[in-house]
């Protein structure tokens, strides 16, 4: 505050244009939800872990195999709003995570192409070089990044169902009749790919664009959005339980998130889909009703968490690269890799948020 009132003073003295700039951008800027950051460095430091130590136990790594993308859809419903139209809110989105999936298949490739030793992991001996590079910027498909883009179509198709649906109760419906037959057309991608391909060019690119934009995922998780959207409704982000009345929900909750993720091998991406659609999502809302309490009193910012979650997408674009290189040494699946990883990504974070930033969604890339 002190800070604050001083750029008001002196924005009483005359000035030059230029120096009113930092005014602007001080009185223009929003505060940061700590617990938010928190909540999504969370996220990130288990998309981390469940990457690079793929080898721990099941009782460990199913309950963040539960969690650690989910959460990010809540928190896109946290903030959701129609407050924009649809070309602005498509822009927007385009920006914020579109242009930052675009930017890091480029990053990374120019990364790999500089690394050898990790072309046999990457790359097809058997196929021309122009096969190679359209094979590579559809590799992000089936990496971390394809997440960003799951995201975005989510976005889009909750916009929709909220524009056209004002009722809750009818809204959240909608969410349910699309995602449950979602959710399992997802389980089957590889079989309905296999079947497309017999029934000529256009089925088979078509179920290949269907799929490689993840649209049955996106269409998963868009309850995970309405209920970030109703909880912000209900004054979640203001919420302040203490004693008891957190104690309490938070041990049901962990119990619950651990004992219904034991039920069977989940995760968003294709190769991890349970067929218990009821206990898997459960699971993944009692997690999500967990960290959120275990984070809801802490004022401050966590050094290593608050930003990781600050600079979420451009730890997740950063740590799968150096994953890739670490396995195409050889190492990988044990708690080197993931330590190795998680220091590189830190230490790189900066860099790309100095140099790019209009690439990884913290600055405009086009002006209004």
């Amino acid at each position: 505050m002190a800070d604050l009132a001083a750029a008001i003073r002196a924005a009483a003295v005359p000035q030059a244009v230029g120096d009113m700039e930092p005014i602007k951008n001080m009185l223009s800027e929003r505060p940061r939800n700590q617990r938010v950051d928190l909540l999504k460095g969370i996220a990130i430091f288990f998309v981390i872990f469940f990457h690079c130590y793929y080898h721990s136990p099941d009782a460990l790594l199913q309950p963040v195999r539960n969690v650690y993308l989910h959460i990010f859809f809540f928190i896109a419903g946290l903030f959701f709003s129609l407050k924009s139209g649809f070309p602005a809110f498509l822009k927007n989105k385009t920006e914020r995570l579109l242009v930052p999936y675009a930017f890091f298949c480029i990053f990374s490739a120019f990364v790999f192409l500089l690394c050898p030793w990790s072309w046999p992991t990457i790359y097809d001996s058997d196929m021309s070089p122009a096969g190679n590079l359209l094979k590579f910027f559809l590799r992000p498909t089936d990496e971390p990044v394809w997440f960003v883009m799951c995201l975005f179509w989510t976005c889009v198709f909750y916009y929709c169902c909220k524009r056209f649906f004002s009722s809750i109760l009818l809204r959240g419906a909608v969410t349910l009749v699309l995602a449950v037959p979602a959710y399992f057309i997802a389980e089957h991608c590889y079989g309905i790919i296999n079947i497309a391909d017999g029934y000529g060019l256009v089925a088979k690119g078509f179920s290949k664009i269907f799929f490689g934009c993840h649209i049955p995922i996106a269409l998963a998780m868009l309850p995970y959005v309405f209920l970030g959207d109703i909880a912000a409704r209900g004054g979640i982000l203001t919420l302040r339980l203490r004693g008891l009345r957190r104690t309490l929900p938070m041990i049901a909750a962990a119990l619950l998130w651990i004992a219904a993720s034991q039920t069977s091998d989940v995760s968003l991406f294709y190769y991890y889909l349970g067929n218990n659609v009821l206990l898997n999502n459960l699971a993944s809302c009692a997690g999500i009703v967990f960290l959120w309490l275990a984070v809801q009193n802490v004022g401050r910012r966590v050094p290593l968490f608050s930003y990781l979650g600050r600079y979420s997408l451009v730890a997740l674009g950063l740590h799968y690269i150096f994953f890739l290189l670490l396995a195409s040494a050889g190492i990988s699946g044990d708690m080197l890799c993931f330590v190795v990883v998680l220091i590189l990504t830190r230490v790189s974070m900066p860099l790309v948020i100095r140099y790019f930033p209009r690439f990884v969604a913290l600055k405009p890339l086009f002006r209004s």
